[in-house]
């Protein structure tokens, strides 16, 4: 991840696993950005950091856009 690491969402670093979908709003893979695994959309994938869930309690969404360049501060 760190040779990767433009600045982009987290799903755009990941764009390259089987089996995941990345699709973003503007197309560069920073905003509105989701991911999809196996044909299960975002609001069926559980994302956790750290233990905390970051899903939406009212939509299971993750809106990765409240999380601009998270992977800098990864470890």
């Amino acid at each position: 991840i760190p040779n990767k690491n433009t600045g982009v969402d987290i799903p755009a670093l990941l764009q390259n696993t089987p089996s995941l979908l990345v699709t973003s709003d503007a197309g560069n893979g920073i905003g509105y950005s989701s991911l999809s695994i196996r044909g299960s959309d975002q609001t069926r994938i559980n994302v956790n950091i750290n233990g905390v869930p970051v899903n939406d309690a009212e939509s299971q969404n993750v809106f990765w856009v409240n999380m601009p360049d998270m992977a800098s501060s990864l470890e």
